[in-house]
Formats: C-alpha cells, sequence, structure tokens
C-alpha cells in the first residue's frame, strides 16, 4: 500500500511539474521594441520603476539580466532599430535562448511599448469607447458687410467608440472610431445682433486611418478619411432679414497625421496631431453657396497606466469659406475605457 501511495505520489508531482513547464512555455514572452536612438542604458533607466518589485534601484544588475537574456543584440550603444527586447526572463526552465523558438508578433511575445491604446496582450484588435465634454466656439466674419459674429457650441456629452486592428503588432494598424455630441442651445451676438436661442442639432464624426512606424525618433505617420457633420447659423440670411435656424453641414476631408508614445514611470503617453481638407461639402440650405471647406488641425493627447482607463484632452479648429469665414475653436476633456 506504501508503495502505491508512493507511486501515486510521484506521478501526481510529474503531472504537476509538467503542467507548470507547459504553463510557463505557453505565456508569452514580453518585449520592448527599440524605435529611436537608445542603449542599454537608457531602456534599464526607462523600465526598471516597473520592476521596482524586483530590482528596487539595482539598475547593474537589471542590465545584466537584460543583456543575458538577449544575446541576439549584437551592439548595445546604440542598439539596432526595431530591436526586440526581452524585459524578463523568456525561456522555459528547460531551453535555453539557442533552442528558443523565434520571435513572432502576435503568436509569442507581447509589445510592452505599442503604439495602439491597448492592454499588452496578444489579440489582433482592441476595441475602445470614451466620454469627452467640450467647449466649442464659432467666430464669424461676414464677406457682405464689415462685422464679425460669434456664437457657441458646448457639448456636456460626447460618446465614442473605436477599434484598432492590428497588422503587424509592432508597427503597422488600422484604425476607426466614431463619435455622437449632444449640444446645448446657443444663440448669436456680435456686430450689433443678438439673437434669441435655439437648440443645436447634434455632431456625429467617423473616420478610418492607416498607421506606420517610422524609424525616424519612433514617430508613427497616418492616413485617411474623416467624416463631420455639425450644425453652423444660417448668419447670411438671419442678417437679411430671415427667421434663426441652423444649417446642417456633411463634410468629408482627407486627413494625414503625426503620432508618438511616451513612457513615464508606468504611464503611457500618446500625442498625436493631424491636418485635415476637406474633400466634399454639403449642406442642409436650399442655397448652394452656403457649403463651408476648408481645413481642420486637430490635436490629442492621452495617458493610460496599468489599468484599462485612459484620460484625454482635444483641441480642434477648423478654419472654413463659405457665406462667411468661419473659426472654429473647440476643446474637450474626458475619459476612455478599452474594452478588450
Amino acid at each position: 500500500m506504501n508503495k502505491f501511495l508512493t507511486a501515486a505520489f510521484i506521478v501526481v508531482l510529474i503531472l504537476f511539474a509538467s503542467g507548470e513547464l507547459f504553463a510557463q512555455a505557453t505565456v508569452p514572452a514580453t518585449v520592448y521594441m527599440i524605435k529611436a536612438k537608445e542603449s542599454i542604458e537608457s531602456v534599464a533607466t526607462k523600465l526598471l520603476p516597473r520592476f521596482k518589485a524586483k530590482y528596487g534601484k539595482r539598475i547593474e544588475d537589471f542590465k545584466r539580466d537584460l543583456m543575458e537574456w538577449n544575446p541576439h543584440i549584437s551592439t548595445w550603444d546604440p542598439i539596432p532599430m526595431f530591436s526586440n527586447i526581452y524585459v524578463e526572463y523568456p525561456y522555459p526552465v528547460y531551453i535555453s535562448h539557442k533552442w528558443a523558438a523565434p520571435l513572432q508578433a502576435e503568436t509569442n511575445y507581447n509589445v510592452l511599448n505599442s503604439d495602439a491604446e491597448t492592454p499588452i496582450g496578444t489579440n489582433k484588435f482592441t476595441v475602445f469607447a470614451m466620454y469627452t465634454a467640450s467647449a466649442g466656439t464659432f467666430q464669424e466674419q461676414l464677406t457682405t458687410q464689415n462685422g464679425s459674429i460669434k456664437s457657441s457650441q458646448n457639448s456636456p456629452l460626447s460618446l465614442g467608440a473605436g477599434t484598432t486592428i492590428f497588422l503587424d503588432k509592432t508597427d503597422k494598424m488600422l484604425s476607426a472610431s466614431g463619435y455622437w455630441s449632444s449640444l446645448r442651445a446657443s444663440k448669436l451676438s456680435g456686430s450689433g445682433i443678438i439673437s434669441k436661442q435655439i437648440d443645436a442639432k447634434d455632431e456625429i464624426g467617423l473616420n478610418t486611418y492607416y498607421q506606420q512606424l517610422s524609424p525616424w525618433a519612433g514617430l508613427s505617420f497616418y492616413g485617411g478619411m474623416d467624416y463631420e457633420q455639425f450644425s453652423t447659423f444660417n448668419t447670411t440670411a438671419y442678417i437679411a432679414g430671415a427667421d434663426l435656424a441652423f444649417n446642417q453641414n456633411k463634410l468629408i476631408y482627407g486627413t494625414l497625421g503625426v503620432g508618438k508614445t511616451f513612457f513615464w514611470d508606468d504611464q503611457k503617453i500618446l500625442v498625436k496631431a493631424s491636418l485635415s481638407t476637406s474633400l466634399k461639402s454639403d449642406t442642409s440650405s436650399t442655397n448652394p453657396i452656403d457649403k463651408f471647406t476648408g481645413q481642420r488641425l486637430l490635436f490629442f493627447t492621452s495617458i493610460k497606466g496599468n489599468s484599462r482607463f485612459t484620460y484625454h484632452l482635444i483641441y480642434k479648429r477648423h478654419m472654413l469659406d463659405g457665406p462667411t469665414k468661419l473659426t472654429i475653436d473647440r476643446i474637450g476633456a474626458g475619459i476612455g475605457f478599452v474594452v478588450f
């Protein structure tokens, strides 16, 4: 009986150990991708706070481990561009680097400093949602007479959602997003005109971009299409004696932009800027001269820690020509959530 129990215990122990080894073998390794000029010193300094529990302030120990785990790196100052650096022990306990499987994006490693707003993981896409509150000012320079008109469109509630699809988890992706904004009532003022308040119409926007990481200072470039549907007052018609009303504008833009991801301790900071130019414009007005065309500037920044929440700021400026010379400035702040 004792022999049977001993044998059974040994079998269970072997199965448990095998399971542990298999689990270690199937957990994807975590790598840090070199996207700019960096050295072993800069990488260790940047990542040491993430592994504070293990290394404390012992940066030399961390550097020694990084060099031991990454024998495929031929030079450490500078490290070759787009190299993948293991930042934790990458191999199962029974396999050394010589026999380890090659790195395969989205298969057996995760990118610590991915440009996308996603938790570390092997997902080929991510889905996010966000809430934003914003304030918008409309400045119209009259073209048929001297004077300017001001109005505002403030939004206490903007809801958005989007997705990012990784074509290559390190540097290529497709993204798409959309938003809906509820606007407060607004009125015209300026050049001797003060109107009554009328309810503003909801605003919506859609976009789709292709993004590519460049070898220049870790910058990402992106381009694609934007669609915006927003309302403007029938200013010139109102001055001529018509009732105050909103015209709904529908603009399609071509967009080019640049972005960069920074890391500060455990926080990931994303900064983006883009310039859009109108390709097609339409208006709900019966008068075709009420169409607006022009450009839009957009600045966006977000910060994300170890949770799924993000916090963002956005600034948009429209510079449009139509029945008036229209400048729209909108600034907003909000919170987002990475669904998966």
